[in-house]
C-alpha cells in the first residue's frame, strides 16, 4: 500500500513540477502530452511535443513525440510560449480542441476531446527523452522527424548531411520505442512491461556507448598509425636527401 502511494506521489510530482517541460493538464480535463520549446533550435523552431501519455486522448488521436504545434483552434502559435499554448488548450472535460501539428507525415489536424485525469489508471512509463542520450543542442536532434531536411550545422564540424542521417537514425529508434510503448499499454500488466522496456532501452544505450567508444578508439589508432607512417616517410625522404647530398659531394 505504501509503495502504491509513493508511486502515485511521484507521478503527481512529475506532472505538476515547475520546470520548462510542463504537462498539459487542468483540474477539469486534460489532453495528455508534454511540450517544450528548444532555446536555440535549428529545426524544431515551434513548440515541440516531447512526451505523450499512453492511452491519453492525445495518444488515441494519433499525436506522437516530436510533433510540432502550429495552431490551436486555428490560432497560429508558432511564436507562442508553452504557457500561452497551454492557456488555449485547457478546458472542461468533454470539450474538444483542434490542434494543427507538423507530424512525421506532414501537417495534420487533430480534434482531441479532453478527458478526466485518473491517476489510478496511469503507470510510471518510460519516456523517450530519458533514453535518447544525445545532449547536443539541448536534445533537439532527438526530436527530428525522419523526413526533416537539415540546412544548418548543429555544431562545429557537424555538417547538414551528417546531422540529417543521424536524425533519421534516431527518429527510427524513436518510432520503434513508441510502438513498444503502445504494446505495453495494451498488456494486462503495463507496469511490468514498462519496466522491461525501460531496462531494454538502458541496455541499448550501454551497447551504443560501447560502440561509440570503440569507434573513437579505432579512429585514434588509425590516426596514430597514419602519423607513424608519415614520420617514417619523412625519415626516408630525409635519408634520401642526405644520400643525394653525399653523392653530389663525391663529384
Amino acid at each position: 500500500m505504501l509503495r502504491k502511494i509513493f508511486t502515485i506521489s511521484l507521478l503527481i510530482v512529475a506532472l505538476i513540477a515547475a520546470n520548462p517541460i510542463s504537462a498539459i493538464e487542468e483540474s477539469n480535463g486534460y489532453l495528455g502530452f508534454n511540450m517544450y520549446r528548444f532555446p536555440k533550435p535549428k529545426i524544431a523552431k515551434e513548440v515541440t511535443i516531447i512526451n505523450v501519455f499512453p492511452n491519453s486522448p492525445a495518444w488515441k488521436a494519433g499525436i506522437r513525440v516530436a510533433d510540432r504545434v502550429l495552431k490551436v483552434n486555428d490560432v497560429d502559435v508558432t511564436e507562442s510560449s508553452v504557457a500561452d499554448i497551454q492557456k488555449l488548450i485547457v478546458g472542461k472535460i468533454g470539450g474538444s480542441v483542434k490542434l494543427t501539428l507538423k507530424t512525421r507525415e506532414g501537417v495534420k489536424d487533430f480534434i482531441v476531446a479532453r478527458a478526466a485525469l485518473d491517476i489510478n489508471k496511469l503507470s510510471i512509463y518510460p519516456q523517450w527523452k530519458d533514453f535518447c542520450g544525445d545532449k547536443s543542442s539541448d536534445h533537439e536532434i532527438c526530436f527530428i522527424h525522419a523526413n526533416d531536411i537539415v540546412n544548418k550545422k548543429f555544431e562545429l564540424g557537424q555538417g547538414p548531411l551528417a546531422i540529417s542521417l543521424k536524425g533519421r537514425n534516431i527518429a527510427q529508434r524513436r518510432y520503434a520505442f513508441e510502438n513498444d510503448l503502445y504494446l505495453c499499454s495494451e498488456t494486462k500488466d503495463p507496469a511490468l512491461c514498462y519496466m522491461q522496456l525501460r531496462q531494454n532501452m538502458q541496455n541499448q544505450n550501454i551497447v551504443n556507448q560501447m560502440r561509440q567508444q570503440q569507434a573513437t578508439q579505432n579512429v585514434i589508432q588509425n590516426l596514430n598509425h597514419l602519423n607513424t607512417n608519415l614520420e617514417l616517410q619523412n625519415m626516408n625522404q630525409n635519408l634520401y636527401n642526405i644520400n643525394n647530398s653525399i653523392q653530389m659531394l663525391r663529384y
